[in-house]
């Protein structure tokens, strides 16, 4: 294992052949239940593509199922094939040499999709029996191509112009893992709730686009009319909706309705927390301390240095969001005297 910085990129890396030997030997280790690995993979492509939209270099992303090939595509600013570190560009490194820190070049928070931990590009690249990756850097379009986690075919450009993006078409190899094609319906509810949880985003997966500029707030409303058809009763109750970003967290929390328990969602970086954590009590402890209980409220904190209660990222008990229940009981004090609630 080796640092290495370069440009924006300071990774650290473990030789592509362990790494390769390593996901094929043993991909339980890295994807858990082999079922579902192909969605692994998928949402692996997704949360890098989210974690560019905070950053303000992406805008939308999009999901193809074709065939027995999976093709992910965006419009941020592409791999770093035109940065190099001993002749090879960085961007090979990157899909060959799994790195020994939360992301290849050091941003945080880091989004994932789905409650497992990030296993990262060259995990994903080892576990396909063929990848190719097509992505715009400058002025310039790149193509590589690689085969059960080796590279085929150099690093090259292919065309010169003002395009944009990277679009990464893989195959999953059926001799590591079983079920190869993603369930649609998985893919599907990802993007949806993806769109939500990052107002802004826009997500296609085949010919349907999601899009949903109030976040959280139109999510509450979507799972209000899915729990009460009859809304004429709600329909009056406005809802509470709150967005804060500051230099250390982001947190969008909505609720609506009243009634004798609320229905809880909450997310961590992009993921759900089934078992709730910190920033539910906090926003339940602004709601209890204004006297509602909502039929419905949803709270999604982005912070750096997460603690769970266990491995798989149910609970989060940690966060380094400091002031998240001042802000959570201001805000719900606010909505409910200026709605007389």
């Amino acid at each position: 294992m080796s640092d290495e910085i370069h440009g924006d990129y300071p990774i650290q890396v473990i030789a592509s052949h362990d790494v390769c030997q390593a996901v094929r030997t043993r991909p339980g280790m890295y994807f858990g239940a082999l079922e579902a690995a192909s969605e692994h993979i998928v949402n692996e492509l997704i949360s890098n593509t989210i974690d560019q939209f905070l950053a303000g270099r992406a805008t939308w992303l999009s999901v193809k199922i074709d065939g027995d090939f999976i093709e992910v595509c965006d419009d941020g600013p592409g791999f770093p094939f035109d940065e190099q570190i001993d002749d090879e560009p960085v961007a090979t490194r990157v899909f060959l040499r799994a790195h020994d820190t939360p992301t290849a070049h050091g941003h945080a928070p880091h989004i994932h999709v789905h409650a497992l931990h990030g296993v990262g590009v060259a995990v994903v690249n080892a576990a396909c029996a063929e990848l190719h990756c097509t992505s715009w850097r400058g002025d310039e379009q790149w193509s590589q191509s690689f085969a059960a986690g080796k590279l085929t075919a150099p690093a090259r450009v292919i065309t010169r112009g003002h395009g944009r993006g990277t679009t990464i078409r893989l195959r999953v190899d059926p001799d590591l893992i079983p079920i190869s094609i993603p369930r649609q319906s998985a893919i599907r509810r990802r993007l949806f709730d993806a769109v939500h949880l990052f107002p802004g985003l826009r997500a296609s997966f085949g010919e349907e686009v999601f899009f949903a500029p109030h976040g959280l707030g139109q999510f509450v409303e979507l799972a209000e009319t899915a729990s009460t058809p009859d809304r004429h009763e709600w329909g009056e109750r406005p809802t509470f909706h709150f967005r804060h970003e500051s230099d250390t967290m982001l947190v969008e929390a909505s609720a609506r309705g009243y009634g004798d328990a609320t229905i809880w969602k909450t997310w961590f970086n992009g993921a759900p927390t089934p078992r709730h954590g910190i920033h539910k009590r906090a926003l339940e402890a602004a709601l209890e301390a204004a006297g509602w209980r909502p039929l419905t409220a949803m709270i999604h904190l982005i912070a750096t240095e997460p603690r769970f209660a266990g491995p798989v990222r149910d609970e989060l008990t940690c966060a380094c969001a400091d002031g998240l229940d001042a802000l959570l009981l201001d805000a719900v004090r606010r909505h409910c005297a200026e709605h007389s609630i």
